[in-house]
């Protein structure tokens, strides 16, 4: 029976209908279930979908003429049903005839089989063509609704330009806001990698600190020990102080003496410099008021320094200050120069207060790296840098300026003199050419600036630089009036040439604590901040250096935008007034009292004090700096053990108010140390361990 089917043409055709229309079903619904999936933009489900209604159309036709074929062969199952009947009428009549033979009866049996099978057949035929012919029903329903949902996503698409245009203009809003943010964190950017590269560094030091710890907690045991040794040794060592201070005292009234005798004899080298120059004037050796002026004698003044030969290109845009701090820090570790970031922060705020602190001073031992900081940081900054050594024998002003050689009779001007020429904004002295440089800044460093008695060649220089106005746009020469340094140059018809050192040129020195120097007096540690370089107790194996190129050059006015008058919030006005009158009653209580030049350079310091990393100012950081730098220094020769309650609340002020336990550490052990060791204070600095 199975074979008899499996042969009919019909059921074969029943069979491929019906897997068709199953094909197109599973087709249709994987179509819907990927359409509901899909995440594809609209513009794209749309192409998709009108290849699948193509596809789903021709396969439609092509099912319809199927359908139509097998119209055809039902036509003919009629037809032949009309002859199995006509069969079945001849069949009876056969029977009739046959019936006494049984071949013939078999005969009949075998044919009403087969005519069964083919009912059988049939009916099997017409039950896969009704389900066909619900297939097909099926289909056209479900074209209907893929009809349906094309028209619905025509609309959508209809729409899509107008919520496009409106995203479109969100996206705008999103992309100015995302500008702005760029803006701010490109600002943000100097500050947050100045912040990681301090992070490093912080974390490589701790651990060298853990390290030093332990070292040092073995050098207390043995320490500890010694101590009952030291002890002993005091009372022997008090006797001695005692001596060597009556020594002292004699020594100061020699000095004093001294003092006088050296007022005499400048007073007296004045008259005989006079005298030599009207002696000079009467035989021809010098230029007097009668002569025409010779234009040759002051040609060495009229020349550019060399250190404006070395062409560099100036800053196309304004440069912030956190990024200019940040090239610094990056500049010193590509030389494999290591300086804490607060040292640097500190050098370049107290190089940006020169109104009120004239005079920025290195010391340390030799060998700290004194003279470098300057030179590199000035370099990097992209500043004019001119290296002045001071000798022994200097003397007087015209060691920094030049002087009148008669054997020559031509001024011999120095670079510094030449620099003024070509720096002064307001061409004060006349002599300078076209060319221009007032836009330029310029660091002068004076090399071992202690070799000399500073108050004999550097307190003039000094007093004119405290007398300049505080700088303004509007600023005119008249008001410099009285910082102008006169040359010693006489008969020219136009006048005296004066010289004026202008506020875009920084003065730095170094000192060298040995036995060989002179120690700074009040006048000038009240004029400068004085950072102290300890010697270094570890010493890091040499890096290699790198070929580094200086920067652009930095234009004053870009400077100047960095510069912040002396003007903070009123809570934070109060919490700095609170602290320097601490220190001033401090320093009442040590015989070593400060008045309002100093107070005022404190507050332009703390003003002008980097903000750590962007964010709020830590006024703490700056006025630890100038308890360093302004007010230990001035306590140089206290006896610690008379002033011992004094310098205790000095301590506390330092680690308890401003939370500086290294600056409050390191004070605390020198004036142990120097307690037992002749009794006299002399601060030595501090090698700082953060930024």
């Amino acid at each position: 029976m199975i074979e008899t089917l499996l042969s009919n043409p019909y059921v074969h055709l029943a069979l491929f209908v019906a897997s068709i229309g199953l094909a197109i079903l599973v087709g249709a619904a994987a179509f819907q279930l990927k359409y509901r999936e899909s995440k594809l933009p609209l513009a794209t489900a749309w192409v998709d979908l009108d290849e699948r209604v193509q596809r789903l159309r021709s396969e439609r036709s092509d099912l319809e003429d199927k359908i139509e074929d097998l119209n055809r062969r039902i036509a003919d199952r009629d037809r032949l049903a009309g002859e199995i009947a006509g069969l079945q009428e001849r069949r009876d009549a056969l029977l009739a005839e046959f019936a006494t033979l049984d071949d013939a009866r078999r005969q009949i049996d075998e044919t009403k089989q087969a005519a069964a099978n083919a009912a059988t057949e049939l009916a099997s035929q017409q039950d896969a063509l009704e389900a066909v012919r619900a297939d097909h029903a099926r289909l056209s329903a479900d074209l209907e609704a893929l009809d349906r949902q094309i028209a619905d996503r025509k609309r959508e698409l209809e729409k899509l330009p107008e919520e496009l245009e409106r995203d479109i203009a969100a996206l705008r809003a999103q992309l100015e806001a995302l500008r702005n943010e760029v803006d701010t964190v490109r600002a943000e950017r100097g500050q947050l990698m100045a912040a990681r590269q301090e992070l490093t560094e912080l974390n490589a030091h701790m651990a060298g600190r853990r390290d030093e710890l332990a070292r040092l907690d073995t050098e207390c045991e043995t320490l500890r020990g010694e101590k009952s040794d030291l002890l002993d040794d005091r009372d022997d060592l008090a006797h001695e102080c005692n001596r060597l201070r009556l020594q002292v005292d004699a020594a100061e009234a020699e000095v004093r003496k001294l003092g006088t005798l050296v007022v005499e004899l400048t007073a007296r080298k004045a008259v005989l410099e006079a005298e030599v120059s009207r002696l000079a004037g009467e035989h021809g050796s010098g230029p007097s008021e009668s002569d025409e002026f010779d234009e040759n004698i002051i040609a060495d003044l009229k020349q550019p320094p060399k250190v404006f030969e070395s062409s560099l290109k100036k800053n196309a845009l304004p440069l912030a200050e956190d990024e200019a701090l940040y090239t610094v820090h990056r500049y010193l570790k590509e030389l494999g120069l290591v300086y804490s970031p607060r040292v640097i922060n500190a050098f370049h705020t107290a190089l940006k207060i020169n109104d009120a602190a004239q005079l920025t001073v290195l010391a340390g031992v030799s060998g700290t790296g004194k003279s470098l900081l300057p030179r590199r940081y000035a370099e990097a900054m992209g500043i004019r840098f001119l290296p002045f050594a001071v000798e022994p024998r200097w003397d007087s002003p015209q060691d920094l300026l030049g002087f009148y050689n008669y054997i020559e009779k031509r001024y011999r001007a120095t670079e510094l003199a030449r620099a003024m020429v070509y720096l002064d904004p307001f061409n004060t002295s006349t002599l300078a050419d076209h060319i221009s440089h007032s836009d330029e800044m310029m660091i002068v460093l004076l090399d071992e600036m202690n070799l000399a008695r500073v108050e004999y060649y550097f307190s003039e220089f000094l007093s004119r630089l405290e007398a300049r106005p505080p700088w303004a746009p509007d600023l005119k020469a008249d008001a410099c009036r009285d910082a102008f340094i006169t040359v010693d140059i006489r008969g020219r018809s136009e006048g005296p040439i004066q010289l004026f050192a202008p506020h875009n040129m920084l003065f730095v020195g170094t000192m060298n604590d040995d036995e060989s120097t002179q120690s700074l007096s009040d006048k000038v540690l009240d004029r400068g901040n004085i950072m102290q370089f300890a010697a270094p107790d570890r010493f890091e194996q040499a890096v290699p250096q790198k070929v580094v190129h200086p920067s652009p050059i930095l234009p004053f006015k870009t400077w100047k935008t960095w510069c912040k008058p002396p003007r903070l919030s009123v809570s934070d006005q109060e919490y700095v007034s609170n602290v320097i009158s601490q220190l001033a009653k401090i320093m009442q209580a040590f015989g070593r009292p400060f008045g309002h030049r100093l107070n005022a350079a404190m507050i332009l310091y703390v003003a002008n004090y980097p903000a750590a990393s962007g964010l709020t100012k830590n006024l703490q950081v700056p006025l630890a700096d100038q308890v360093e730098f302004r007010i230990l220094p001035k306590l140089r020769g206290l006896n610690i053990e008379e002033h011992t309650d004094t310098f205790e609340r000095l301590e506390r002020l330092i680690g308890q108010d401003l939370g500086d336990n290294e600056l409050a550490a390191q004070f605390k052990a020198t004036c142990d140390r120097q307690r037992n060791a002749g009794g006299l204070f002399n601060w030595r600095g501090l090698t700082r361990s953060e930024g």
